[in-house]
Formats: C-alpha cells, sequence, structure tokens
C-alpha cells in the first residue's frame, strides 16, 4: 500500500502518518481491503466542512473525511490544527470507514447508506435532520469506537515504554 502525504510539513507528523497506517491498516484491514486499497492519500485542509446532515456538527464543523478519487485510490483530509492525539484519532476513525467500504459492510448511495448486519443489509436514510442520528449511525459508532480504542492502546504503550525507561535510569 502506497502512503502520499500532500500539503503538509514536518517530518515527525509524517513518520506519525505513516506509523499509523501500518498499525492501523494490520489490525483492521482484511486481505480484501489491502488487495482494493493500493493508495491513501493524506492531505491537511485548514477547515473541512462537509455536510452529512442537514445540520452542521457542533464547534467548526468535522474533523476530517474520505473519498475514493479513481479505483484503488483513497484521499483522506484531515483538519490541519489538530493536535497529534486527535489527528491519530481523526485518522484512526477514517481508516475504519475504508475497511468498512472495502469489505462491502458499508454501501453509500446519494440519499441512503446499507449497513450490513448478520449478512443482510439494513437501510439508513443519511438525508438526517439531526446531527444525533448522525452520531447513532452504526458506522460511525463502530468507527469512534475503534479510534477511542485504539488511542487506549497507544496512550497504555506509552505509559508501559516510559516505565522501563524510567526503570532504566533508576538501574544505572
Amino acid at each position: 500500500m502506497k502512503i502520499q502525504i500532500k500539503q503538509w510539513s514536518g517530518k515527525n507528523r509524517e513518520l506519525l502518518i505513516r506509523q499509523t497506517i501500518k498499525h492501523v491498516a494490520s489490525l483492521i484491514f482484511s486481505d480484501q481491503a489491502l488487495a482494493i486499497i493500493k493508495t491513501i492519500n493524506i492531505k491537511m485542509i485548514k477547515s473541512p466542512q462537509i455536510t452529512v446532515c442537514s445540520k452542521q456538527s457542533p464547534a467548526d464543523g468535522y474533523l476530517g473525511y474520505h473519498y475514493n478519487t479513481q479505483e484503488g485510490v483513497v484521499s483522506i483530509c484531515i483538519k490541519s490544527t489538530l493536535s497529534d492525539t486527535d489527528f491519530i484519532g481523526v485518522l484512526a476513525h477514517e481508516l475504519m470507514h475504508l475497511a468498512q467500504f472495502a469489505d462491502q459492510r458499508l454501501l453509500m448511495g446519494s440519499e441512503d447508506a446499507f449497513w450490513k448486519i448478520n449478512g443482510r443489509y439494513c437501510r439508513y436514510n443519511i438525508q438526517s435532520e439531526s446531527y444525533q442520528e448522525y452520531l447513532d449511525w452504526p458506522w460511525e459508532k463502530e468507527a469512534r469506537d475503534f479510534a477511542n480504542a485504539y488511542l487506549k492502546i497507544l496512550n497504555h504503550s506509552k505509559r508501559n515504554e516510559q516505565a522501563k525507561a524510567a526503570k532504566r535510569k533508576e538501574s544505572k
């Protein structure tokens, strides 16, 4: 899988992006997803304003979104002013959506979405009137839950590394 990073500066954030994509992909992308997704483009934008329901989200809009630019190429756009932690969370969330599409658990039309439950698709009207309905869509819940769990794993891993470093320092 090729990773292209556009409109970004700084080697630390670029390394963070590459490591996060590779790690998340190893956790949630099926063989089918890996075969379909050939390239992931990451674009930083100042203020994404995507309307998925008629009422805009709280605060200043959505933090990230993705779209297919051509067969096998997906672009993920993420708000450029996020902290590293929030950035990783949004990236993990959007990568979960890519896995959902690639595995055909989620199909999207212009007015309806179809979510696969127990082998059957359930229809959801995505022309929702409320932000709460958007938050309750099962694919959004799954993506948020995964992103939160992923951040907890990273935080736990970071604390373990810090504890090991402190022990090594004490033993010297």
